[in-house]
């Protein structure tokens, strides 16, 4: 494959003409509001400047209130349910709380249309959730009950499990000791040292043995305890990953979720599904605003891309040079990469020109 003589040139009033034309776009474009769906259900917590619409659609979630209320119930062993609270939604859920006649409380959590693939995801959530709390000892909230399927009374996938007591640090922070604030920290970093702890040996996302779910191989841990490898042997398993960019667009009918062996055969993975993307949709390359090719396809440079890809696939240092590439690509105003050199998108364009000139050069990027 071979680039166009003078891609890199002009590309920083490129970039600048692209994003003129984009504000041009959106004056156009009035706000268009879910105003058939009730705030119990839709976003309501921030505004878009591009795609309004469409990204309020993917973090509406409608659900059947009353047979949540009747699941939440049943998972604790009340009989009503007196009130029921949207308290906090991010991109990817809603949390609501739900109060029984009895007192007790728990936290029903909505998953987005957004929030990865379906069934999937929340599957693995309880999973892993579980797993922190028996096996790791961490103080998660304790799952009551959960469903990785929309097709149920509630009509969702939903995860239901007890309120995590206490306050929210950021709303005391500034008020605690410095003593009080030092020991929090070692709490943090105890937890950060146990979910360390163990280590398996293959990547992907952990699911129960019994979840049904279709690629899961046993999970098998490195290190760690005899008693705590049976266990976790046992009942847990490794099986696809449910990160979200492995999933857009035609990415979910590609063979490239895992689990895989080694960080070289994920690496090698997350490079051909890019490549077999561009290839299979070429005419959607110019609304690329999702996954590792946004950066690099905003220049406009996608030969380089490919080349990048085609180039380096077998080689030793594919870690060191297209992962570098493609993961801080995602970066939107600053690229934090292993060299100051690449502090600048015009920057890192007359590097990887330099490169493409000399390849020898992109091993400099280790």
């Amino acid at each position: 494959m071979t680039l166009r003589r003078g891609v890199f040139i002009d590309i920083t009033k490129l970039y600048h003409r692209r994003l003129l034309h984009m504000s041009r776009g959106s004056q156009s474009m009035p706000f268009q509001p879910l105003s058939d769906v009730h705030p119990l259900f839709s976003y309501t917590s921030g505004r878009w400047l591009w795609n309004e619409r469409e990204q309020l659609e993917a973090r509406c979630r409608r659900f059947d209130v009353a047979s949540l209320q009747q699941a939440a119930c049943q998972a604790v062993g009340a009989k009503k349910c007196v009130s029921l609270q949207k308290i906090g939604e991010g991109n990817y859920n809603k949390a609501y709380r739900l109060e029984m006649e009895d007192g007790q409380k728990v936290i029903a959590k909505i998953p987005h249309p957004n929030a990865g693939p379906q069934a999937l995801t929340t599957a693995s959530e309880v999973a892993t959730m579980e797993f922190a709390r028996t096996i790791l000892d961490i103080p998660v909230p304790k799952v009551r009950a959960w469903s990785a399927t929309d097709r149920n009374p509630v009509q969702a996938e939903y995860i239901i499990m007890e309120e995590a007591k206490g306050s929210q640090l950021h709303e005391v922070w500034d008020d605690l000791s410095l003593r009080t604030k030092c020991n929090i920290v070692r709490e943090i970093v105890d937890i950060e040292k146990r979910l360390l702890s163990v280590s398996f040996d293959k990547l992907g996302s952990l699911y129960f043995q019994d979840s049904g779910i279709t690629g899961c191989e046993p999970a098998i841990v490195t290190n760690g305890r005899q008693d705590v490898i049976s266990r976790i042997k046992s009942r847990y398993c490794i099986g696809p990953i449910t990160r979200r960019e492995f999933w857009e667009r035609q990415r979910s009918d590609m063979q490239y979720h895992g689990p895989w062996r080694s960080s070289t055969e994920y690496l090698d993975s997350v490079t051909r599904r890019e490549m077999q993307w561009i290839n299979q949709t070429p005419q959607q390359t110019n609304q690329i605003k999702y996954g590792y090719p946004y950066l690099i396809c905003l220049f406009g440079i996608l030969e380089l891309y490919i080349w990048l890809f085609d180039k380096y696939l077998v080689r030793k240092y594919i870690a060191t040079t297209i992962a570098t590439v493609l993961y801080y690509a995602k970066a939107t105003s600053t690229l934090r990469l292993p060299t100051k050199e690449l502090s600048s998108y015009s920057n890192l364009a007359s590097i990887l020109g330099r490169c493409y000139k000399d390849p020898k050069k992109l091993v400099s990027l280790r």
